[in-house]
């Protein structure tokens, strides 16, 4: 936010800034790697590609914007190059899925901004490649990581097999956890291991959200989500013990033809940590 509210307070006098000021804010919007000068990474993202109806300056296009300050070396924030940077990272996860800081690149290179058709089409290609069973396996931090990574993808993916693999793997992830994690040995777990659990189900609801936002309507999201979350519920009961404070406050406070479907998932919970009590005194 200070680069770009600074960019549009310059804008019209860059050419007069002194050198040493010039510099320094070149300095501060970019690194130096081994004598060659890269784009700061919390500067990649290219906000021309958001909406912006109101014409903020936060989306304004930093490779305009600094173009008097750093001459040809402003095309470091160009689109084109984000694009070349986002279809590497995605070979990269696809190359080294069982590496955690190749998801965190792919979620901070990508980011939460619209891509290219080929882009897209590269990352519903490699998000369908990955075996996040197997990643669980390995470890459970790296499983959770990237399966949460690759269902925030989803809103730049047209591609309406994605969500479909990626559900179907969720529910193959829900009966692998609920051998790794029984509800009847969870209340004797370490305080630490608790929470560990918790926020495992934590981003299997959300995993199970973001799945379901592909839908067309509000309504059939719902439908989908309520679908969804018995799947995995039925599977790993610890999944709804834990997870149905959430799912209730979600049915509170969403309009009554969302939460008619979200209710049945609620009563399903319910109904679940009636017959299995005793899981409940873990979390107390």
């Amino acid at each position: 936010m200070i680069t770009y509210g600074l960019t549009y307070l310059l804008q019209n006098y860059q050419v007069s800034l002194p050198t040493s000021l010039r510099q320094d804010v070149i300095n501060f919007v970019t690194i130096k790697h081994e004598d060659v000068l890269l784009p700061n990474p919390f500067l990649i993202g290219n906000p021309t590609r958001a909406e912006n109806p109101l014409s903020s300056f936060l989306g304004q296009d930093l490779s305009q914007q600094l173009q008097e300050l750093m001459g040809e070396n402003s095309t470091l924030f160009d689109y084109a190059n984000k694009k070349s940077l986002a279809l590497a990272t995605i070979q990269n996860v696809k190359g080294n899925s069982s590496n955690i800081s190749s998801w965190i690149e792919l979620f901070a290179i990508v980011g939460t901004l619209k891509v290219d058709d080929d882009v897209s089409d590269e990352l519903a290609q490699v998000l369908q490649s990955i075996n996040y069973l197997r990643l669980f396996e390995d470890s459970i931090e790296l499983g959770e990581k990237a399966i949460h990574i690759a269902s925030l993808q989803l809103p730049f993916i047209k591609d309406s097999t994605v969500p479909r693999y990626l559900k179907e793997q969720v529910i193959e992830l829900a009966e692998f956890l609920a051998t790794r994690y029984p509800d009847k040995v969870f209340g004797s777990l370490p305080n630490q291991e608790k929470e560990k659990i918790s926020r495992l189900a934590g981003v299997l609801l959300e995993v199970a959200l973001n799945i379901s936002k592909k839908e067309e309507t509000p309504e059939e999201r719902a439908f989908n989500l309520q679908v969804l979350g018995i799947e995995i519920a039925k599977r790993w009961k610890l999944f709804g013990t834990i997870t149905r404070p959430v799912v209730q406050y979600i049915c509170e406070i969403v309009p009554p033809s969302q939460a008619k479907h979200l209710w049945k998932l609620l009563v399903f919970m319910r109904a679940a940590d009636e017959s299995n009590s005793y899981v409940l005194v873990g979390l107390k």
